[in-house]
């Protein structure tokens, strides 16, 4: 009996909130196809290309049924590349991750409906259903972060840009976003260990963005998952915590995390929440199923936006403090432009271990071939690999450009090799080459 005790006062040590028993469904570790079907009530779950698992969401009955698989792609295929769309009960779709072929499920079938093709431009983007329409914000493709906006049109069965104002978030590869109500929140990083996030919001219905301003926010290498090829999700899951996003009084809101939860990703589906876990055996990744009420967790803090619509200060003093600074950088511009030099600059790791050997190179010159060597450490795919080396071009070209702003778009040119033009040939800015060399360099 005082065992049991001892546990119950460790648990309330802990200082979170039990809850209730979950719907537990153990899958395995391949690609997941799923769906909700929210009038019946079901989470269904895809096993092959001939049979699903139905549960009911509220007493965890099972029910294995047999559908309908029409496509000219494999099962697999299929699974590993295709995300669930299932907001709309009449309406649920499975779209291309990277934008293109869509399938719908109907009557125990699925079937392609779309006329369209795979894109293979929006990977990794933010994927909005709002009034019966899919929109996919942003993404990664041919070598290239995007920051477009394409929606898919029901009656011509065809992708289209979807054209939007504002100011839209600069284009990198390095975000995450929050959807709600037909706002989609996007916090935008210069690289991939920022700690500081610029924060836009996208208006679906008035086709317009806004600059928010900037906000303290977990940098990309701390979020643990972002949802099955998902960007969007109603938390965002970090080694310690859960986050979610206040629209309404532009805040993230921290949650302890339980010591023994092992989560990977968490969405709330009308009045229930479906959280993805992950744990050791033979089934390494599971489901479960909570009634929205009783998924509750302590708050940690609040961090709050940075905005940049206004001043806590009097206009007058602030001005007038800005009008003086303004002033005596006009003076000294041209002096300080000749006399600045750049000392122990800092980069995030991967970047400072490539920069730390093309310094060493002659004519600071290195061949495209050679980040091969910082991005092939598990000897991925061909594919796999030219992604990460792009990714690793974009970090490298963003954080040199944020350490050297007057160099502007080109802190290093991509040019042909003398001797064999297949070879890409990388030759390092004349003048940061020289401030890394004299100044320094280090990790962050």
């Amino acid at each position: 009996m005082l065992k049991y005790k001892l546990f119950g006062l460790f648990l309330f040590s802990l200082n979170f909130v039990v809850l209730s028993k979950p719907i537990f469904i153990p899958v395995g570790n391949t690609g997941l196809i799923y769906f909700i079907h929210a009038k019946e009530n079901t989470f269904n779950l895809i096993q092959d290309s001939c049979t699903y698992v139905q549960y009911n969401m509220n007493t965890g009955e099972k029910i294995k049924k047999s559908y309908t698989f029409l496509s000219d792609e494999t099962f697999e295929f299929f699974r590993n590349n295709y995300l669930p769309v299932f907001k709309n009960p009449n309406d649920i779709l499975f779209i291309d991750h990277g934008c293109g072929r869509v399938y719908k499920w109907t009557n125990d079938s699925i079937y392609r409906i779309d006329k369209s093709f795979h894109h293979k431009n929006q990977h990794l983007n933010a994927t909005i259903y709002h009034d019966g329409n899919v929109y996919l914000y942003g993404g990664y493709g041919f070598f290239q972060a995007k920051n477009i906006t394409t929606t898919y049109n029901k009656v011509l069965n065809e992708w289209f840009l979807y054209e939007v104002h504002g100011t839209k978030p600069y284009v990198t590869p390095f975000f995450y976003s929050f959807y709600s109500h037909g706002i989609l929140t996007v916090f935008n990083f210069k690289s991939v260990s920022s700690k500081i996030a610029d924060v836009y919001d996208l208006n679906i219905n008035q086709k317009k963005w806004n600059y928010l301003g900037k906000i303290k926010s977990p940098p990309l290498n701390q979020v643990l998952y972002q949802g099955i090829a998902q960007r969007n999700l109603d938390y965002l899951i970090t080694e310690k915590s859960i986050v979610t996003w206040d629209l309404e009084k532009s805040q993230l809101n921290y949650f302890q995390l339980p010591i023994q939860y092992q989560l990977k990703f968490v969405q709330v589906l009308n009045e229930h929440v479906l959280v993805l876990g992950a744990r050791s055996g033979d089934y390494p990744y599971y489901f479960l199923i909570y009634k929205k009420d009783e998924f509750v967790f302590p708050k940690i803090k609040s961090e709050h936006l940075i905005t940049s619509r206004g001043s806590n200060l009097p206009w007058l003093i602030s001005g007038g403090i800005g009008f003086i600074i303004g002033l005596l950088v006009l003076i000294g511009w041209r002096f300080l432009c000749n006399k600045k030099r750049y000392v122990n600059l800092c980069f995030s790791k991967p970047v400072f271990e490539v920069l730390k050997y093309w310094i060493t190179k002659g004519n600071f010159q290195i061949e495209l071939s050679e980040l091969n060597d910082f991005v092939g450490y598990d000897n991925p795919s061909l594919e796999t690999l030219k992604k990460r080396r792009e990714i690793l071009l974009k970090s490298i070209k963003l954080e040199l450009q944020d350490q050297f702003p007057r160099i502007g778009n080109d802190p290093f040119e991509i040019s042909s090799h003398h001797q064999d033009r297949r070879i890409k040939v990388l030759t390092l800015n004349r003048f940061i080459s020289d401030q890394l060399v004299k100044g320094g360099i280090r990790e962050k």
